[in-house]
């Protein structure tokens, strides 16, 4: 049984990583408010909207090849992480088990060897940073180009008394949307949300409620998905750590030799004492490398853990990956 000092040590090794995880629902809070379901069916929910939203985009501008390009460009990460997220959801209670086993990896740990752990840990946790990072830098100038092209791009309307009694008197020779007092420009007046939406939202209030809504389920989509592709390399730079410690483990092995007492007795009882003390040794260095052939044989069956979580995951990166960078080289060529 693992003492409450030891896991908190190993959850704050991992502390990051943990957290995005529990926010997406694939761990549970063991004393939070929100269920785990609540909060995975939440993160389905914002995710599906935006999957939804590009997929209506991209199948309503199949006449325009280059708004079909930039559609599908979206459309392939958000289902490719939404795949993603399922396949850890499917897998989230080997997720758990993965994280027990990892507990008890380093409840047996000493403090060097604690180190040798953490330094792998430590990339894991630069690596979600920047992911992390990204993503809200993302969010952040979307939003900004977006209020930036609804300042620059809003009509200047003359509304002098002039212009509408001339309107007014020519009412007979312009369109019925000119006649009462609409601009040509009417289209161009249209308020653009930040991201995709399948339905056409202008109106005040609901403009500004979904235009929040957007940003809030879209920051909430970024932490769940960083979640979900950092689970692999997570456990995987774990277990390059727990393999560095046995490795370690091993090579000290050859130091209980120099550590032998050296007595002063001679003849035969120093002899026998000599032969005692190497037998010891010999059955103490038996019993440690037994221990370390066993760990690495639970490590090996682990890594076939990480094989079967991690394996769509990687899959969905790899193909979302290659279109986003075929794409940038057809944007360059054309």
């Amino acid at each position: 049984m693992i003492d409450d000092g030891t896991k908190r040590e190993f959850e704050a090794t991992i502390g990051l990583n943990l957290a995005l995880l529990k926010f997406s629902g694939v761990v549970s809070h063991e004393r939070g408010f929100v269920s785990r379901n609540i909060l995975a069916v939440l993160g389905l929910f914002c995710i599906t909207i935006f999957s939804v939203s590009y997929v209506h985009e991209f199948v309503t501008n199949l006449n325009d090849v280059a708004s079909m390009l930039e559609s599908f460009a979206m459309v392939i990460p958000l289902v490719g992480g939404q795949a993603r997220y399922m396949a850890v959801l499917w897998f989230r209670d080997s997720c758990r088990a993965m994280l027990n086993v990892c507990e008890y990896f380093w409840s047996t740990l000493n403090s060097y060897e604690k180190g040798i752990v953490r330094s792998y840990t430590n990339k894991a946790k630069l690596l979600t940073r920047f992911y992390v990072a990204v993503c809200v830098l993302t969010i952040f100038l979307v939003l900004l180009f977006s209020l930036m092209s609804s300042m620059t791009a809003e009509p200047k309307r003359d509304t002098s008394e002039e212009n509408v009694t001339t309107i007014r008197e020519n009412a007979s020779s312009f369109a019925p949307s000119e006649a009462n007092g609409e601009p040509l420009n009417a289209t161009d007046n249209k308020r653009y949300l930040p991201y995709a939406f399948f339905v056409d939202v202008q109106g005040t209030p609901w403009y500004e409620v979904v235009y929040v809504l957007q940003i809030t389920f879209m920051m909430n989509v970024g932490f769940t998905c960083v979640g979900a592709d950092t689970i692999g390399p997570l456990f995987i730079l774990i277990t390059c750590g727990y393999f560095d410690v046995i490795r370690s483990r091993i090579e000290n092995f050859h130091l209980l030799e120099s550590s032998l007492p050296i007595t002063a007795e001679t003849g035969t009882t120093a002899e026998a004492t000599l032969v005692t003390t190497a037998e010891s040794s010999a059955n103490v260095d038996t019993k440690k490398l037994r221990t370390c052939v066993i760990q690495h044989q639970l490590l090996l069956k682990f890594c076939k853990d990480i094989q079967q979580l991690t394996s769509l995951v990687f899959l969905t990166q790899l193909f979302g990956s290659t279109y986003n960078i075929s794409l940038v080289g057809f944007k360059l060529v054309s």
